[in-house]
């Protein structure tokens, strides 16, 4: 599904029912020097733990500081280069 969207915030043309978000879109990157690709979830663990993080309960979350222990380890791991395999 993340490479569909991106696919179709870079084509032209996307479905009828899609287009006015890309407009949104569109108007929101507008003068500034984006570029649109997907990343596999494994790629960027950190963006898909707190994707699950979100999707597990329904009240929004700030971070400022205490950040749960799984995501401060995946943080070191991605800050040195090291993957994080996925086992489950």
């Amino acid at each position: 599904m993340a490479s569909l969207c991106v696919d179709n915030l870079n084509k032209c043309q996307v479905p009828w029912s899609l287009l006015h978000w890309l407009h949104k879109i569109r108007e929101l990157a507008e003068g500034l020097d984006i570029i649109v690709v997907h990343v596999y979830r494994e790629l960027n663990t950190l963006a898909d733990f707190m994707t699950s993080l979100g999707l597990e309960s329904n009240i929004d979350r700030l971070f400022l500081s205490d950040f749960p222990t799984h995501l401060e380890g995946l943080a070191r791991l991605d800050r040195i280069g090291i993957p994080y395999v996925r086992t489950g």
